[in-house]
């Protein structure tokens, strides 16, 4: 890390560097993302300016909702999609989430939630009540294994530890295509 700190600070573009590039994207295709909180931000900058495989470029988003019972991943999560010049808001339960949803209900582009959630709506609850609110905002559920239920077609499921760069690509991909996620 301290060597891709050093060719950042030394005024070396990352995006125009190949190999600063080859390092950022094998490391997000193998690191869990609760490892990446000592990734200097310059790395997490580069990972979020990637080419994504058979990913068109995003539109801008106004607000992803991140919803986890675990803080510290959430944060993470959240840190490598504001990287990625997106809008998070955090909500640590699936109230806090539905809360945040009917408030800025226009402004959402997309939940990213953990299966798991503290309070009586867990992850594919807050799904199927995205889904019955008409609201059309896709999700992406990390999940622990395979979905114990039915999941509405606006989600997407994401083995738990999230991978940084399947959940930047997932990410990128609900948000250039809502429409045919929300069917």
């Amino acid at each position: 890390m301290q060597q891709i700190e050093n060719v950042v600070s030394c005024g070396m573009d990352g995006a125009d560097n190949p190999l600063l590039n080859a390092v950022a994207y094998g490391l997000a295709q193998l690191l869990p993302i609760e490892q990446c909180e000592d990734w200097p931000q310059p790395l997490l900058e580069l990972l979020a300016r990637l080419e994504y495989p058979d990913v068109e470029e995003p539109t801008p988003t106004p607000l992803v909702v991140v919803v986890g019972h675990c803080p510290t991943m959430s944060e993470q999560a959240a840190t490598l999609l504001r990287a990625s010049e997106l809008d998070v808001v955090c909500c640590d339960t699936g109230e806090q989430a539905l809360s945040a949803l009917e408030q800025r209900a226009s402004e959402v582009a997309l939940v990213v939630a953990d299966q798991q959630l503290a309070g009586p709506l867990d992850g594919f609850g807050l799904a199927q009540a995205l889904r019955r609110s008409g609201m059309g905002i896709p999700v992406i559920l990390a999940t622990a294994g395979r979905p114990q239920s039915t999941l509405p077609p606006a989600v997407t499921t994401l083995p738990k530890p999230w991978l940084p760069l399947a959940l930047l690509v997932e990410t990128h991909r609900a948000v250039q295509v809502p429409s045919r996620l929300s069917h």
